[in-house]
Order: structure tokens, then sequence, then C-alpha cells
């Protein structure tokens, strides 16, 4: 198995070269990418990140006007 194996290695690098370093180079990405601290971080980043995000109520016109927080009231601004 392993002889027809480098026989075959040996015979597609004579042919392509270029194939087989495209072969070992996606081979390599797919067999590396899980081993990368890369992945790791991506996937606490992604963990930690809501799905859903809470959205503000649209004022539709007929919401009660009320201030969020009560202030002491301010001098008007200068008008020059």
């Amino acid at each position: 198995m392993v002889v027809r194996l480098g026989t075959f290695l040996k015979n597609a690098w004579a042919k392509e070269p270029v194939w087989v370093v495209s072969f070992i180079i996606g081979s390599l990405t797919v067999i590396l990418t899980p081993l990368s601290p890369y992945t790791k971080y991506s996937i606490m980043i992604s963990e930690a990140t809501p799905y859903n995000y809470p959205v503000p109520i649209r004022d539709d016109g007929n919401m009660q006007t009320r201030a969020a927080t009560s202030r002491a009231p301010r001098a008007p601004a200068w008008s020059g």
C-alpha cells in the first residue's frame, strides 16, 4: 500500500507538480485549522456575542412623553 502511494506521488509530481503542491496545501489547511490558536479565540468570541440584541421601542405618536431622568432646570443657552 505504501509502495503504491509512493509510486503514485512520484508519478503525479513528475506530471503535474502544481496539482500536488495545491493538494498538499489544501490538506494542511483542513488538518491544521482546528489546531490554530485563532480558531480557539474566534470560538470564544462567537460564544460571548449574543444572537439577539435589544431593540428600542419606536415612538408611534401615542406614547407618553416623560424625562428619562429628573434633572434640575437649567438657564437658557446664550443666544448671542
